[in-house]
C-alpha cells in the first residue's frame, strides 16, 4: 500500500491473528490517520511500515506478542500520536521510530525495564513528550548518540544504575531536552564527554556519579548554548582512590578556597542548601561559536565528594 495518497484508514480486526507487517507496509500514506486496532494485539515484527503517516490515537504494542522484538527502524516516523504504551515483549527501539517534525501532540511514552537497546533520534521532534517512564530502562545495555535529542523530556537519566553495564559513545544524546538531573551507576561503562553529550540542556543542574570510573567533564567546545550562566554541581564517591585523585589534582580542579568571591557567590546562589564545594572544574568551554550564536556563556561546573553534599540521592527538582 506504498503511496496509496488517498488511504484514510485501516480496520485489521478485532481479533486479528496478524503478526508480522513488511517492509514499507503503508509507508507515504500521507492521509492514514485511522488503524483499527493501533495496532494488531499479537503484532510481533515490525519493519519501517507507517513511515510518514500521520497515524492518531494511542499506540498500544508488544503485549501479546508470541515472541520479543525490535521495532525496526523509522517504523512510525512522522506519527501523531497522543501516547504510545510498550509492553515487555519490545526490547528495542531502532532509529528513527517515534521521529516526527514539530510533533506536539505526543506527550507520554510507557515501556518496560527490559528494554536493552534504544537507537537514535528515537523521539527527535516530540516536543510536547514530557513524561519516558521508565526514562531509561534499568535493562538497557547499549543506547546510541541522539536518542532523546529535541525532545520534551524533563527529570532525571539514571545510567548503568540497574544490573546489566551500559554503554555510551560520544554523541549529543539529550540536546535540547529540560532534564535537571544526570545519574551514573557503577555499571555505567561508557564515555562520558558532557560538552557532547548533554549541550543545549540550560535545565541540567546536578550529575552524580557512583562509581570508580572517571568522566571528561572538562570540554573543548561551547556546546551548552544559551545566553544565560550554567551552573552545574558534580557530586563523586568520596571513598573512591580516583576521584580523590582528580579532587586534589589543581590542573583538573580549582581549590575552592582559590575561586574568586563572584563565582563563589554564584554558587550559594544556585545551590543554596549545600555548603561549599571541593573546588570549580577546569572546563576549556569557549564562549562563542557555531553552537553558541551571539552573547557569552559561563558555564562553572562545580564538584564535591558525596561525604559533603547534600544532593546525594535523586530529588525532586532542584532549586
Amino acid at each position: 500500500f506504498t503511496g496509496c495518497s488517498n488511504l484514510e484508514s485501516v480496520d485489521f480486526g478485532t481479533d486479528s491473528e496478524l503478526t508480522f507487517i513488511g517492509s514499507e507496509g503503508f509507508n507515504d500514506c500521507k492521509m492514514l490517520t485511522t488503524v483499527t486496532p493501533l495496532l494488531p494485539e499479537k503484532l510481533c515484527s515490525t519493519w519501517t511500515m507507517f513511515k510518514n503517516c500521520p497515524l492518531e490515537g494511542d499506540l498500544r504494542l508488544g503485549y501479546d506478542a508470541a515472541s520479543s522484538f525490535t521495532v525496526a527502524g523509522s517504523a512510525f516516523e512522522g506519527h501523531k500520536f497522543t501516547s504510545v504504551d510498550l509492553g515487555p515483549k519490545v526490547t528495542g527501539l531502532s532509529h528513527w521510530v517515534f521521529q516526527s517534525a514539530n510533533n506536539t501532540t505526543l506527550t507520554r511514552v510507557t515501556m518496560s525495564d527490559g528494554v536493552t537497546y534504544l537507537g537514535q533520534n528515537v523521539f527527535n521532534g516530540c516536543s510536547a513528550l514530557k513524561t519516558i517512564t521508565p526514562l531509561v530502562p534499568k535493562g538497557l545495555t547499549s543506547i546510541d548518540p541522539s536518542t532523546y535529542i529535541s525532545c520534551g523530556v524533563e527529570g532525571t537519566f539514571e545510567f548503568g544504575t540497574g544490573d546489566n553495564e551500559l554503554s555510551m559513545n560520544q554523541g549529543s544524546y539529550a540536546r535540547y531536552t529540560k532534564i535537571d538531573t544526570i545519574v551514573f551507576g557503577e555499571n555505567f561503562t561508557g564515555v562520558f564527554r558532557s560538552h557532547w553529550q548533554f549541550g543545549g540542556v540550560s535545565t541540567l543542574k546536578y550529575i552524580r556519579v557512583k562509581g570508580n570510573a572517571l568522566f571528561d567533564f572538562t570540554g573543548n567546545c561551547g556546546t551548552f548554548d544559551a545566553k544565560s550562566a550554567y551552573q552545574i554541581l558534580v557530586t563523586v564517591p568520596g571513598k573512591s582512590e580516583n576521584w580523590q585523585r582528580v579532587l586534589a589534582d589543581t590542573t583538573q580542579v580549582t581549590p575552592w578556597k582559590n575561586v574568586d568571591q563572584a563565582a563563589k557567590d554564584a554558587f550559594h546562589a544556585n545551590f543554596p542548601t549545600e555548603g561549599d564545594p571541593d573546588g570549580l572544574i577546569i572546563s576549556n568551554w569557549s564562549t562563542s561559536g557555531s553552537y553558541l550564536g551571539t552573547g557569552n556563556t559561563l558555564i562553572n561546573q562545580w564538584i564535591t565528594s558525596d561525604s559533603k553534599a547534600t544532593f546525594v540521592q535523586v530529588v525532586g527538582d532542584p532549586v
